[in-house]
């Protein structure tokens, strides 16, 4: 298996919600505890976030009413092992076009925010159909690693 060391790290794409909110800033805190990660936030341009020191800041222009340019995440993505996608359930689906972007930036693995439910499992999805959404992003990557 190969090891995961470059980190991007992207909250909603929105001005007012972003890593550093409730989700985003413990798992950025989780990454920065051990020092063999290298972490990149990614936050809007005109956001007024803070990050801890040794993170790099990537500020994307937020000028695409669903999600980030995707030329710009590109350029964000290339050279990164792994992006963990830290939204609530509302806005997931915003990450079905940056994970054909990261594919195509050659990132090793997309971690989508499923945190509590399994949405690959038939019986999950009924029970908690919120589910449904996050297990539907899951499927382009698969695909697109073959």
């Amino acid at each position: 298996m190969s090891s995961l060391k470059n980190i991007v790290l992207i909250g909603r794409h929105q001005p007012t919600i972003k890593i550093s909110g409730n989700l985003g800033k413990l798992v950025l805190r989780a990454l920065h505890a051990d020092s063999s990660f290298n972490v990149t936030a990614v936050t809007c341009e005109n956001s007024k976030a803070t990050f801890p020191e040794g993170t790099k800041v990537a500020r994307v222009p937020d000028r695409v009413p669903d999600g980030y340019p995707d030329d710009t995440m590109k350029d964000v993505f290339t050279g990164q092992d792994a992006v963990i996608f830290v939204v609530e359930h509302a806005a997931a689906q915003r990450q079905k076009p940056l994970i054909d972007v990261a594919a195509a930036a050659g990132v090793k693995r997309w971690i989508p925010t499923e945190f509590g439910s399994n949405s690959r499992n038939a019986g999950a999805i009924e029970v908690v159909p919120g589910a449904l959404p996050q297990g539907s992003t899951e499927r382009p990557s698969e695909e697109k690693r073959g």
